[in-house]
This record gives structure tokens, sequence and C-alpha cells, in this order.
């Protein structure tokens, strides 16, 4: 249950849930849905966060916006991780990969939530901003035509946009390599 651990140890666990998926590849199956339901209350912590955030712009908190960062970074880095280990585990499993897109917290319940979230947060870190569009470009390279649909969003599009505006020379070659997965 992870609504019981500190809110500030969870951006960590939901990085870590990305780094044993990738760890582990092929026996990623067992484990999945219990890491997609931990990362989809994530992705609901963060619009809650994200709501306080905007209901008192004249009151900024730093340590609450601090937290939202950290916490998307997690929840990004957490998606990615299984993106590249469903990835791994296709070679052995022919079909893993498609795991993601059937769970309501795979793409459209998760990813594409977190990056509604992020889209038009004008204070987002520019960490939060790379990882974002590193898993629009892992989606877009390991699903191509499956999830084009949903990545032509305009939440998607918008942090694409931010990313080659970007004055953090790894972001804007991160944002054309993503954009360069999504050409059909």
């Amino acid at each position: 249950q992870i609504h019981q651990v500190h809110d500030y140890i969870k951006p960590s666990i939901y990085s870590c849930i990305g780094e044993i998926a990738l760890a582990i590849g092929a026996g990623i199956a067992k484990y999945l849905q219990f890491w997609l339901a931990a990362l989809q209350q994530g992705v609901q912590v963060a619009a809650q966060t994200k709501g306080q955030l905007a209901r008192d712009p004249d009151n900024y908190d730093e340590d609450l916006r601090f937290y939202q960062d950290t916490l998307c970074e997690g929840l990004l880095q957490g998606y990615v991780g299984i993106v590249h280990g469903l990835k791994a585990a296709e070679k052995t499993s022919p079909g893993a990969v498609d795991a993601l897109l059937q769970h309501p917290a795979g793409v459209q319940g998760g990813c594409l939530f977190v990056m509604q979230t992020l889209a038009d947060d004008e204070d987002k870190s520019e960490a939060v901003l790379k990882a974002a569009v590193s898993l629009i470009g892992d989606l877009a390279d390991t699903y191509g035509p499956k999830v084009a649909a949903d990545l032509q969003h305009h939440a998607v599009l918008s942090l694409l946009a931010q990313a080659k505006d970007s004055t953090f020379h790894e972001t804007i070659e991160m944002a054309a390599w993503a954009a360069a997965r999504l050409q059909p």
C-alpha cells in the first residue's frame, strides 16, 4: 500500500519501480499490475498536488513545488523503466509489451495523465521536462502505430514544443529524438 508510505519517499519508490522493471526484464509480468497500481496512485497525487499549487499561486510553497517535481520525475522514470522492461521481455515472451497498453493505468490512465498534468505547468523543472520527453520517445519507439493517436494529444505536443525551446542542449536533443520517433 503506497499510500502508507511518507510522501517524500514515494518519488524514489516510483523511480525504483522503473529500475527494477528494467533489471528483471522477462520476469516483469508477475509484478506489472502491482507496479502500475502504485504508479496510478502517484499520478493521482501529482494531479492533487498540481491543484494545490494552482489554488493559491500568491502563496508559493517551494517545498510543495519541489515535491511535485520529484514526484513527477519519479513517475516518469518508473514508466520509462517499465516500457524498457517490457521491451526486453518481448524477446522471450512475444506480446509482453502489450501489457502496458491493456492496463487502465498504462498509457492513457497513467503516462498521458502525467503528461496532461505537466503540459501547462510553467514551473516544472528541466529534469521533469526531459523525463517526459524521454517517455514520449520511448512510447513512440516501442509501440509505434498502436499509440500514434494518443501521442498526438495536445499535452504531448506541448511538452515536445517546450523541450525544443529549452535552453538545455540535452533536452533539445531528447525532443528531436522523440519527435523523430513520432513520425510515421
